[in-house]
């Protein structure tokens, strides 16, 4: 593909300079700068005519001669990859030409060029971040340089020992990422090789084959050195695929912020039934004792289970008091909410249509379960309202407070639970 499939509007302007023919041998005139890239001066570069527009003026596809493309700016081979383009090509306007008499090629060089800002969820940029590159610059090759720098990077911001698993593996099997191994004579082979706690063996694995679990920043780091190592292997002829970062786990931040809002929205909805339907205490009392039973099992018996995989001596507390307290609020929020099931199951099966319509209609990414679940929600706070407006309001408005303090107080209670859980046995 050229670098457009057709010429830019940019190009058509007044004047239509000299004709030429398919075949023609042309240099580009002094002051022309690339209509797709205007920091990089075209002046000098030689090719010949390979197809023409005729429009009005005309407009010349030339294809550059492999002497020219030896000698341009590394940063114009750099963007034509990353922009999908052909950079053999480029359209061109009649009065930008001349006949190629021959001779020396005498190409500009770029002044000072503009590289795009680098992008935290591209592989190659995160690879030139690591280098102190900017978005002109080539990715590095692997080669001892590359993999010290690398392995000097993961030494300093790599935080160990961290949860892990292998890429690979089925059912996500927990591995806890110990520590870098030195860089071997032969490390172009494997790349930077790890020591890993699995299934209570120490083994030693390549980096490119583990994916961190936790910490996405440097996770991400992780995953943009196994897929520049990988590619970049001497007779891999099909690239390995790798994660996408823009579909990987949102920041924490972001994460944070949508758990709040889910506390806010079934905060406003537990009190508006709490206030408007006398049976709802009742509920609340039943479904919290349930649920905080079934909570205290399920979290001791997870903390069991990961002080075993993690070597550390037996212990259930921690997750119990978790469990107890997280399966309390969540069986009270859920059994008062149950109140208000007629509106739900009419405004889920609403919700759904609508998603199966829109889909139908070939729209993307609408999210048919958000729709679902929305639906469901405003079934729900409808049938209450119209239960009790008056106490559904002011039940509302203490719920959504309350909402609020249960975020704070769920969030103290799980940093508190997770500053105490067992960090991996070296």
């Amino acid at each position: 593909m050229a670098k457009e499939d057709t010429p830019s509007k940019a190009l058509i302007s007044s004047g239509d300079g000299p004709r030429y023919t398919v075949g023609d041998s042309v240099r580009v005139r002094a002051g022309v700068l690339d209509p797709d890239f205007p920091d990089i001066p075209l002046a000098g570069w030689a090719g010949e005519v390979a197809d023409i527009d005729e429009t009005s003026p005309p407009l010349y596809l030339i294809r550059w001669s492999a002497e020219t493309l030896s000698k341009v700016t590394p940063a114009y081979t750099v963007r034509c990859e990353r922009e999908v383009m052909d950079g053999d090509e480029t359209w061109l306007l009649g009065k930008d030409l001349e006949a190629d008499a021959g001779g020396q090629l005498a190409i500009v060089p770029p002044q000072k060029l503009s590289p795009r800002p680098l992008e935290s969820d591209d592989s190659e940029d995160r690879v030139r971040a690591i280098f102190g590159l900017t978005g002109d610059d080539p990715v590095p090759k692997i080669d001892q340089a590359s993999l010290r720098r690398f392995h000097e990077y993961f030494t300093k911001n790599l935080n160990l020992p961290q949860p892990a698993q292998f890429d690979d593996a089925p059912g996500h099997e927990l591995l806890v990422l110990r520590c870098l191994l030195p860089l071997e004579d032969d490390a172009e082979e494997e790349g930077i090789v790890v020591e890993v706690l699995h299934e209570d063996r120490i083994e030693t694995v390549p980096l490119y084959e583990v994916s961190l679990l936790a910490d996405y920043d440097i996770g991400d780091d992780v995953l943009a050195y196994g897929e520049w190592f990988v590619d970049s292997r001497p007779g891999d002829a099909t690239p390995t695929q790798f994660p996408n970062f823009s579909t990987r786990l949102p920041s924490l931040e972001m994460l944070l912020g949508r758990v709040l809002l889910a506390f806010l929205l079934i905060g406003a909805l537990f009190g508006a039934i709490l206030w408007a339907d006398d049976s709802a205490v009742a509920m609340a009392e039943g479904g919290g004792l349930l649920c905080g039973v079934i909570g205290i099992i399920f979290g001791a018996r997870s903390e069991a289970l990961l002080r075993r995989t993690l070597l550390r001596p037996p212990g259930f507390l921690i997750g119990l008091l978790l469990g107890a307290t997280l399966g309390t609020v969540f069986g009270a929020v859920f059994a008062v909410l149950l109140l208000g099931f007629v509106g739900v199951i009419a405004g889920a099966i609403l919700g759904n249509i609508v998603g199966q319509l829109l889909s139908a209609c070939g729209v993307r990414n609408h999210g048919t379960f958000r729709l679902t679940f929305l639906g469901s929600y405003l079934g729900a706070g409808t049938y209450i309202f119209l239960h009790d407006t008056e106490k559904a309001i002011t039940g509302s408005i203490y719920g959504f407070l309350g909402g609020g303090g249960a975020f704070l107080l769920t969030y103290a209670v799980m940093n508190w639970g997770m500053s105490r859980l067992p960090r991996p046995r070296l």
